[in-house]
């Protein structure tokens, strides 16, 4: 499929996300988040696998699996959920900070150096409440599939150089805005008990959300689901889950993560269908299982979304950058083509 039709079939799915988010935006979450969800998660940890999880050396992902470990330990123990929340924080930040440390670190001597000062430094950042907020909960939500999302879309716009690029890029910022841009007063839609059930688990990232952008509706949990702020928010977060799926299982022709052997995608098809049986029959367990491969695939990503944002910084500045006469030869330039869409990223 060439790259621009690819664009295009991007823009179509971002419009069909939106209006599905705005329609059902709970159930459309819960949908994508228990169905889409590990197999995206499945797939692409498959995928980086198989590229070294873009590190240098062949275990330098072993740290990033090891916090996903203590995390999944820490979900399970009875500790209250200020202790809880407290260590996911401090994992989440070790994660985050420590995969940019395994990018460039050359020696294992620099690296636990590393580790052993984030860890320390996180006992000074953990009193901003912001920095608390960001890291604990948005850096694995809405960081990772809406602004990371959006970082591969924009490096691939940058790249290429091509309308339907820029014009995917601008479909899903114009999408994201949508929501808050168009709130009905009185919205027609009610949110079913068995939706608000299944949602709870997952409303403190709305109550978040309210409390950094000071929302009024914040002081009441109710407003998650019945206020038009409590609504736009939900949109949004739905929008954003469900675009960040679809673009990962259409992009087959340009990153190739369908290339698998037999006995993977077996495997790979096996481990989803028991996650969807879980969740179906024991939803407390179910649950877990997903958040515990949503954490790990997510960790995993980690130095590609460094990576990116690095790109997307150069690929900025070298459109700022004053332009120079390039007076090599024909040939010289036609073998210094740019990156394949393959080699930016775009997951």
């Amino acid at each position: 499929m060439a790259t621009g039709r690819l664009n295009y079939l991007n823009v179509v799915l971002m419009l069909l996300s939106a209006g599905a988010a705005f329609i059902l935006p709970f159930e459309v979450f819960l949908l994508a988040y228990a169905v889409l969800g590990p197999l995206h998660y499945l797939t692409e940890i498959s995928w980086l696998h198989d590229r070294s999880y873009f590190l240098k050396d062949q275990h330098d992902h072993l740290p990033l699996v090891i916090l996903c470990v203590v995390l999944l330990f820490v979900s399970l123990t009875h500790w209250s959920p200020e202790r809880k929340n407290e260590i996911t924080t401090l994992i989440n930040y070790t994660a985050f900070a420590g995969a940019a440390v395994l990018l460039v670190a050359r020696t294992t001597a620099t690296k636990v150096t590393a580790f052993a000062l984030i860890l320390l430094s996180f006992f000074v950042a953990q009193h901003s409440e912001l920095c608390r907020i960001f890291v604990g909960v948005f850096l694995p939500t809405i960081v990772h599939v809406f602004i990371f999302t959006g970082a591969f879309i924009a490096l691939g716009a940058l790249r290429g150089r091509s309308r339907s690029g820029l014009a995917s890029l601008a479909v899903f910022l114009l999408c994201a805005m949508s929501f808050f841009l168009y709130v009905p007063s009185s919205p027609a839609y009610a949110i079913s008990s068995y939706a608000r059930e299944a949602y709870a688990p997952f409303e403190h990232l709305n109550l978040m959300i309210f409390r950094v952008f000071h929302l009024a509706t914040a002081s009441s949990p109710d407003a998650v689901y019945q206020s038009p702020q409590g609504l736009a928010v939900m949109r949004f977060i739905a929008f954003a889950y469900l675009h960040h799926y679809l673009n990962w299982f259409s992009k087959t022709s340009i990153i190739k993560w369908n290339r698998i052997s037999s006995a993977r995608a077996l495997t790979i098809v096996a481990l989803w269908i028991v996650t969807l049986w879980l969740y179906a029959n024991d939803s407390a367990t179910g649950l877990t299982m997903l958040m515990s491969l949503s954490f790990l695939h997510g960790f995993l990503e980690l130095p590609l979304d460094h990576q990116t944002l690095l790109n997307v910084g150069r690929e900025l500045l070298a459109l700022a950058a004053p332009k120079v006469p390039d007076t090599k030869p024909t040939a010289d330039r036609i073998g210094a083509s740019r990156p394949s869409h393959a080699e930016t990223g775009l997951a």
